[in-house]
């Protein structure tokens, strides 16, 4: 009973350190007392900050999803399946609502539409994207 009692303390503490320094570093970044920048070098690899966030947000989603998917009947390779559908959805969605968003610069430019390194993608699209995805794979899975 102890230890259960020590590991609950030892995680709500940390968990409160945690959420302190985070509550305070955000202050700090949108107060503009901390300007970070948004790339960062690896050698000579440019790495996004966002990129790193839709890693993880991707990461996150195929764990819980292959944790969860025996309950509802799912193989694990299926689920590696859907998530590289969703992935690619997700992305070429994104890439068209941004496309469309600005088509008058697109309309005058349309090789930059391949520019993906040069910015442009929209959340808005990479949901639809990929919700369009798994719709089609859903519609093929039942009727076949």
């Amino acid at each position: 009973m102890l230890i259960r009692n020590t590991k609950v303390l030892l995680l709500i503490t940390s968990a409160t350190v945690c959420v302190t320094l985070f509550v305070f570093l955000l202050r700090e970044v949108f107060s503009g007392q901390w300007v970070l920048p948004q790339v960062f070098a690896i050698g000579p690899l440019r790495v996004h900050y966002y990129g790193i966030t839709m890693a993880l947000a991707a990461g996150a989603g195929w764990w819980l999803a292959a944790k969860r998917a025996p309950a509802y009947g799912v193989a694990p390779e299926q689920v590696d399946r859907i998530l590289l559908l969703v992935i690619a959805g997700g992305f070429i969605g994104a890439r068209l609502y941004h496309v469309f968003s600005s088509f008058g610069y697109y309309q005058q430019n349309p090789l930059d539409v391949l520019k993906v390194w040069q910015g442009g993608l929209s959340i808005f699209g990479a949901l639809f994207g990929g919700f369009v995805v798994l719709w089609v794979y859903n519609k093929l899975l039942t009727t076949h």
